[in-house]
């Protein structure tokens, strides 16, 4: 994936980050709370099999298809 596209991604994976600040669910496993920026990317992760960044740039609106549904429905 180009710098652009990574940037774009970055950049809806921080505004997700800052949406779901105080929203996810307690853990037993994150005392202090939970890091809604690693949240995102490990969710996306998880799901792709890869990191973002490894992702062709044709995947960019699918990818922020799936940020988005991560932000909506926090877990």
């Amino acid at each position: 994936m180009n710098k652009e596209n990574r940037d774009v991604i970055r950049m809806a994976i921080n505004e997700a980050a800052l949406e779901l600040e105080g929203k996810l669910p307690e853990s037993p496993k994150h005392p202090t709370g939970r890091n809604p920026h690693a949240h995102v990317a490990m969710v996306m992760k998880a799901l792709l099999g890869k990191s973002y960044t490894e992702c062709d740039d044709g995947s960019v609106p699918s990818l922020l298809r799936l940020i988005k549904e991560i932000k909506e429905n926090p877990f």
